[in-house]
């Protein structure tokens, strides 16, 4: 806690703020980036899984 108010007393309240609130939505920056990988990487195994069905229906067996 110390740390916190050396910050604030050599930087200033909105200095201090402000490396508080990046430093508590980095984590959940992260978690959206890994989010939106994986979504992307599932779209696209979903749309070559659905070419290979396409193609498997349109040769005659």
């Amino acid at each position: 806690m110390d740390g916190w108010y050396t910050m604030i007393s050599e930087l200033g309240v909105p200095v201090a703020i402000t490396f508080y609130l990046l430093h508590r939505i980095e984590r959940k920056l992260e978690e959206l980036n890994q989010s939106i990988l994986s979504f992307n990487y599932h779209m696209v195994n979903d749309q070559q899984h659905e070419r290979e069905s396409l193609r498997s229906k349109r040769t005659p067996s």
